[in-house]
């Protein structure tokens, strides 16, 4: 998963400043093969990301792709989501 999160993090360091729409591609490996993420930014705002990961373990890695791009979208910035399951991760950790 933290590989993941610095992918999605590579896309949004990659942003450009300035307005105009973009679109922001990168790859990394996963747990089962290469995840790959999408962006597509008007004005500095995510507004479609995908996040392929056909390698993914079913139900598991697989499960939280879809998942996280729609939290993309949903924050309209990366950084948003990152600190949330940063602090998501923390708590179970807690617990465990």
């Amino acid at each position: 998963m933290k590989k993941l999160l610095s992918l999605v993090l590579i896309c949004l360091l990659a942003i450009p400043s300035f307005a105009g729409a973009e679109v922001f591609e990168a790859a990394a490996g996963g747990f089962g093969g290469e995840v790959k993420v999408t962006l597509n930014v008007e004005d500095g705002k995510i507004v479609e990301a995908t996040v392929v990961g056909d390698s993914e373990t079913p139900g598991i890695g697989a499960a939280a792709l879809e998942p996280l791009a729609a939290q993309l979208v949903e924050a309209g910035n990366a950084q948003t989501v990152v600190d949330y399951r940063t602090r998501l991760e923390n708590k179970l950790r807690e617990v465990l």
